[in-house]
C-alpha cells in the first residue's frame, strides 16, 4: 500500500470531533422530538402522572436572539401546542381557545424568564387536569351506556347488578352510583322499566297470559308484576289490554 493511500485511509481527529458533533447534534433531536411526542400525547390523555417528569423550563430550540423575546416566544409556541392537543383529547374547542387566549394575555404580563416558566407550567397543567376531567367523564358515560345496551338486549334474561358490573369490568357499587347520576334512577329500577316496557308490548298483543308474562321477565310474582305495571303505566295489566288491546286483522 502507498504512503498517499494510507494516508487517505486514516481517520483524522477533526473528522472524529465532527462525527462526535453531529452525533450529539442528531440525538439531541432525536430527545427533543421524542419529548414533544409524548408530552403531547399526556395532554391529549389528561395524563395527570406526566407533570410529575415535566421539567418547569421550557427547552424548546433558539427563536430569537435575546434571551427574554426567546422565551416568550417558545412559552406561546407551548400554549398553542397545548391547545391543540387539548382539543384531540376532547376539550371543547371553544373552552380551549378562550384559555389559550386567556393565558396568553397573561404572558404579555410577564417580565422575567421565572415568571413566563412559571406561566408555561400553569398552563400546561391546566390543561392537562381539564382534559383529564372530560375524559373520565365520558368514561364513566360509556359504562352506563354500556350496561343500559346490555340490559335492554338481554331483557328476559335474569338480570343482577353484580352481574352486569362484572360483564362491563368495574365495581358494582361504582357502576350502581354512576348510573344514578347520570340517569337519576337506580340500575335495578331501570332494569324493572325495561322490564316493563318489554312487559307492555305482550299485554297489548294479547297472546300471553298476564301470569306467563310475568315469569318471562323475571318478576318475583304475579302480583309484583301487576303492581309494577300500575304504577307505570295507571292501570293493571289486564285493564290495559282491554284498552289497548291489538286487534290481529290477519286472523279474522
Amino acid at each position: 500500500m502507498s504512503t498517499n493511500n494510507k494516508k487517505q485511509s486514516q481517520i483524522t481527529d477533526q473528522e472524529i470531533n465532527d462525527y462526535r458533533y453531529e452525533k450529539s447534534e442528531e440525538q439531541r433531536s432525536r430527545l427533543m422530538y421524542d419529548f414533544e411526542q409524548n408530552f403531547m400525547l399526556a395532554v391529549e390523555y389528561g395524563a395527570v402522572d406526566f407533570l410529575k417528569r415535566l421539567p418547569t423550563e421550557s427547552h424548546i430550540g433558539k427563536l430569537a436572539q435575546k434571551e427574554l423575546k426567546n422565551i416568550e416566544y417558545r412559552t406561546v409556541m407551548s400554549i398553542t401546542l397545548v391547545c391543540r392537543a387539548a382539543i384531540r383529547g376532547g376539550l371543547n374547542p371553544a373552552e380551549a381557545y378562550e384559555l389559550s387566549e386567556l393565558y396568553l394575555q397573561k404572558l404579555e404580563n410577564c417580565t422575567t424568564k421565572a415568571e413566563m416558566d412559571k406561566l408555561n407550567w400553569v398552563m400546561i397543567r391546566d390543561f392537562i387536569f381539564r382534559v383529564n376531567k372530560v375524559r373520565n367523564k365520558k368514561r364513566k358515560q360509556n359504562y352506563v351506556e354500556l350496561c343500559r345496551a346490555y340490559v335492554i338486549e338481554n331483557v328476559y334474561s335474569q338480570l343482577k347488578v353484580a352481574d352486569i358490573a362484572e360483564m362491563i369490568g368495574i365495581n358494582a357499587d361504582y357502576l350502581s352510583r354512576q348510573f344514578s347520576k347520570e340517569l337519576g334512577l337506580t340500575l335495578s329500577q331501570f332494569i324493572i322499566k325495561a322490564r316493563l316496557g318489554a312487559a307492555e308490548h305482550h299485554v297489548k298483543q294479547g297472546k300471553r297470559g298476564i301470569a306467563e308474562i310475568a315469569d318471562m321477565l323475571w318478576f318475583s310474582s304475579q302480583s309484583h308484576f301487576g303492581e309494577q305495571f300500575k304504577k307505570e303505566y295507571g292501570l293493571t295489566p289486564m285493564q290495559y289490554r282491554k284498552k289497548h288491546r291489538v286487534i290481529d286483522v290477519g286472523s279474522k
